[in-house]
């Protein structure tokens, strides 16, 4: 059974794709006699179906029935995966955006540097408005991490040095407050943002884009390669009263 549907890295709509192909089973040793009041050890070999797509990630499982001589039946059930999960995409690099609170439902993304006035810091509101980081993720991830890029500052707006210096390389000014986020499921994942960073600072008016990782499933966080990586169009925030 295919998990992704055909050139996709999304899983298939139910009823999943079934392959006309089996795995192979074989035992070492075929045949066993075992004394009363003893025990002996059956090697199982697992053979996966041949002629699949590996890239759709084919499943395949069964069990094995163990009959015996005082009717008794036992059953042991197996299961694997072809193909490689840790080089399976689980995030596009299109899918993550920026929308408003109140259009997460209907999936509206917001245009570039879309203007967005927060409430000042420490305040609470309850404003429909607030920018939305969006990931809609293929396959789960065990770790994200959100870095708020500054790119210049919004033009009623004079830089701090926070984001001056940040603005000058292209640079992380820190990661939103929720963030790093861990052990998240497949499919869209929802982020409203204040401005707040996850250091405790506030991010300062001006220009940003949001770059989100995705550690792939089984992926080392210390290798870049196992990291997918997607960023939203630029935005700009300011604050209110």
């Amino acid at each position: 059974m295919y998990t992704l549907a055909p050139n996709s890295i999304y899983a298939s709509s139910f009823p999943n794709h079934v392959a006309p192909a089996a795995a192979r089973l074989s035992f070492e040793p075929d045949v066993l006699l075992v004394p009363a009041g003893q025990s002996r050890t059956v090697s199982l070999l697992l053979h996966p179906p041949t002629g699949l797509d590996a890239s759709r990630l084919p499943l395949w499982s069964g069990y094995i029935t163990v009959n015996a001589s005082d009717g008794s039946v036992l059953s042991l059930p197996y299961q694997g995966l072809a193909g490689s999960l840790r080089n399976a995409t689980v995030l596009a690099r299109n899918q993550t955006w920026i929308t408003t609170s109140r259009d997460v439902k209907a999936e509206a993304r917001s245009p570039p540097d879309a203007l967005f006035v927060l409430p000042a810091p420490n305040t609470a509101s309850d404003s429909p408005s607030l920018p939305t980081l969006v990931v809609q993720l293929a396959l789960g991830s065990r770790l994200l991490r959100a870095h708020v890029i500054a790119h210049r500052p919004a033009h009623t707006h004079r830089p701090n040095s926070l984001f001056a210096a940040a603005s000058a390389h292209g640079q992380s000014i820190g990661q939103l407050d929720e963030f790093p986020s861990r052990w998240n499921p497949r499919g869209k994942r929802v982020f409203p943002w204040n401005g707040k960073l996850h250091n405790g600072k506030w991010a300062p008016p001006g220009r940003y884009r949001i770059v989100v990782r995705a550690l792939r499933i089984f992926g080392d966080e210390n290798v870049d390669a196992d990291w997918d990586v997607s960023q939203t169009l630029p935005f700009a925030i300011s604050y209110g009263d």
